[in-house]
């Protein structure tokens, strides 16, 4: 049970830091040496991006709970009760779901690049006027992807040198 309340309390920190407190927390000032610091980290764990992070967490979630139930640390029986008994053979996999769906939903993080208004615009019937404007922010998101990778891929053969 302690487990439970630990690992909620650690959910609910990670929830208020994606939705809301990342932002809040880069604009005070007194924060400015947490953020030097941990973004190294940002960016190799979760590519600071605070749906990643989100995914990753429950990823984590899903396997320790996994690995928790194979040792029997964690017993899953009290949820059988609360569970129709149609759906209690799912019980043992709800872990693997937790990690898959987590897993899925870093995936659409990931390919999905678009921002929500111009995938909302319908495939037919654009006005010539948005069209070119969604073209030119296809090609400018390229540009920028291709300059990233070129400047990693500098930094990286001169780190090698």
């Amino acid at each position: 049970m302690m487990l439970f309340a630990i690992l909620s309390f650690i959910t609910g920190l990670v929830l208020v830091y994606v939705v809301a407190g990342r932002v809040w927390l880069k604009k005070q000032v007194w924060t400015g040496k947490f953020f030097t610091w941990i973004e190294p980290y940002e960016i190799a764990f979760w590519s600071k991006s605070e749906t990643i992070l989100w995914a990753r967490w429950w990823q984590f979630l899903g396997l320790l709970v996994s690995v928790l139930a194979f040792i029997g640390t964690i017993d899953l029986t009290p949820f059988y009760s609360i569970t129709p008994e149609k759906y209690q053979w799912m019980l043992p996999f709800a872990p693997l779901i937790i990690n898959l769906s987590s897993t899925l939903s870093e995936y659409l993080r990931r390919y999905t690049t678009k921002p929500l208004e111009l995938v909302a615009v319908p495939d037919e019937g654009a006005s010539p006027r948005v069209e070119k404007a969604m073209a030119a922010a296809e090609t400018a998101k390229d540009k920028a992807v291709v300059a990233v990778e070129v400047d990693a891929s500098i930094k990286k053969a001169e780190a090698v040198q």
